[in-house]
This record gives structure tokens, sequence and C-alpha cells, in this order.
């Protein structure tokens, strides 16, 4: 990749068109990034046939290139093996297929990003998604803008995971390689390992990304009654984001910070429009369908064993 200076990583399985979204944003809106596809040897024939037409444009990764590796290498060693097939002196955002960026990336989100890093040596890493509705209120007590990085960073004192770590975020390989940096198999065990190593994890004040609202529920979830219930009254399905234009972008970079970027506030969908506040998993709002699922889950776990 000479000459590129940043690099976009997607992480897919099975999702054929969630990815093919998410890669057409980057091609859009940040056309002068390199894109990296790790995908975890999709077996859904219509994903693949959507990854097969992505390698034709962009680097493709699978744990099939990595002789230690399993079929599947699982999120956490596929994200190192990413890591690790990144150049030195580099930038590189990691998102998941359910996501996309949502404005348009320019020269001064990488002038900004380089500012974030240069300013603290122990800065690691930076979050790039929007906020969630859902979380809205906790994050007006907990988040402090800072203007010499024009970023946020959590001022709560309680811990917990994301507070020096989350699994999607914006870094610098020559930062993490200094502390000899090897992801491991947990988000809590990244925040433990990012805790010794470096300062709060930032967010950015003008954030690229998002997670698409009302996704179905994937991978090993066992589709129970209830969770399929669950998704339609959460009317979960595929809901795109609207790429914000150029003057809404220039808008929205220059606003007051004090006004927290809420992905509801700034972000619309193709219609028709899921409810509001946004929910990311059938069962935020649907409590009790969680419980049956759990229950139904574990008395097929019991019948399954007799």
């Amino acid at each position: 990749m000479p000459g590129v200076t940043h690099t976009f990583v997607v992480f897919s399985y099975n999702r054929g068109v969630y990815l093919r979204n998410c890669v057409s944003s980057i091609e859009r809106l940040a056309p002068q990034s390199h894109v990296m596809l790790v995908d975890d040897c999709s077996d859904d024939q219509a994903t693949r046939e959507i990854v097969e037409q992505i390698s034709q444009r962009h680097q493709l990764v699978t744990p099939a290139d990595d002789p230690s590796a399993n079929k599947h290498g699982g999120l956490y060693p596929n994200m190192q093996q990413a890591f690790d097939a990144l150049p030195d002196n580099h930038l590189f955002t990691y998102l998941q297929e359910d996501m996309q960026l949502v404005r348009p990336w320019s020269a001064l989100d990488s002038d900004r990003l380089q500012q974030f890093f240069e300013s603290d040596e122990n800065n690691g890493f930076l979050y790039n998604n929007f906020l969630k509705g859902h979380d809205e209120k906790r994050y007006r007590q907990i988040l402090d803008y800072r203007d010499d990085s024009d970023t946020y960073v959590r001022n709560d004192a309680e811990g917990g995971r994301g507070l020096y770590y989350s699994d999607i975020f914006t870094s610098r390989t020559d930062r993490l390689r200094s502390v000899n940096w090897q992801f491991q198999r947990s988000e809590w065990a990244n925040d433990a390992q990012a805790a010794r190593c470096f300062n709060r994890m930032g967010f950015m004040a003008s954030p690229i990304s998002m997670f698409l609202p009302s996704v179905p529920a994937h991978r090993n979830r066992q589709r129970t009654w209830a969770m399929r219930k669950a998704e339609s009254a959460s009317r979960s399905g595929f809901y795109p984001i609207q790429s914000l234009s150029l003057s809404e972008t220039d808008k929205f970079m220059q606003r007051d910070k004090s006004i927290l970027p809420v992905a509801e506030q700034f972000l619309k969908t193709d219609p028709p429009a899921p409810t509001l506040p946004w929910e990311y998993g059938p069962f935020q709002s649907q409590r009790w369908f969680k419980r049956l699922h759990q229950l139904q889950t574990r008395l097929s776990s019991v019948v399954s064993r007799s």
C-alpha cells in the first residue's frame, strides 16, 4: 500500500449484505484509504460471492492465511492477524461488517488523528463511533472535552469495560508495537492490557462511523422462538445509514462540542426508519423475551446432553 497512510480493516462472517454496505461506504466516503477485509471463512454462499467480489478490489485476509489458525480464527486472533499484516507507522481503524462510515473522510481527519497520537505518547486507542442514544444521559456525566486533541475522555473512576479499550477503534501501528501489543481473547482482557500500557481511550469529537441499528442476531446464537419474536417486536432488519453531505459534515465538525455526537441526533437511516432510540440487539428493550430465550437455550442444552 505505497503512499497510503490509513487502512480500514473490516471483520466479516456470513453477513454479506451488511459487508457490502460497509465496504461501499468506505469506497464512497474515504476513497483515498486502503481497505483490508478479514473474513472468518464465511460458509454462506451469498456472503462468499460478495467476499470474492470485494477481494477483486481490496486486500483479503482469512484464517487460512495463517498456518497456526483454525478454520475459524475468532475475532481476536483475526484482529491480531490483521494487525501483523499492517505496515509500520500506519494509522488504522477496525470496523465490523454491521457498521459503516457515515460522513466524508478528509485530510483534516488524518491530521486530527495524528494530532491525538502525537500529543501524548501514551495515547493508544481512539473510539471512532457515534454514541448510542440509550447511553446519552450517562455519557453526559462521564465525558469531558479536550480541545488540544479534539476528543472526549471519560472522567469516571469506577472503571469497567471501555475505559481504555474498545473493539471498535483507531490506532497507530508503531504505538501498539512499541508496547509489544498482542490481542487477548476478550474485550475485558484487552481493556486491562491497555490500562497497563496507555492513557484512557479517547472518543472522537466528530466520529466517522456507526453501527447499523436493529441488526438481527448472528453467528452462533441459537435462534429460539423467543429470539425470533424479539426480532419481530424490535423490527430487526437492514437499515443503512444515510451519509452526511459535505455541508452537513462541516456543520457537524464545527458544532459546540458540549453537544455530544449522539447518533440519533445527527444520523438518519434509509426508510422505513427503525424505532427511536436505536436498538442494537433484539433483547435491548425486550427483556421478557431475553429471559425466555435463556430458558429455551438451557432446556435445549439439557435435552441434547440426555
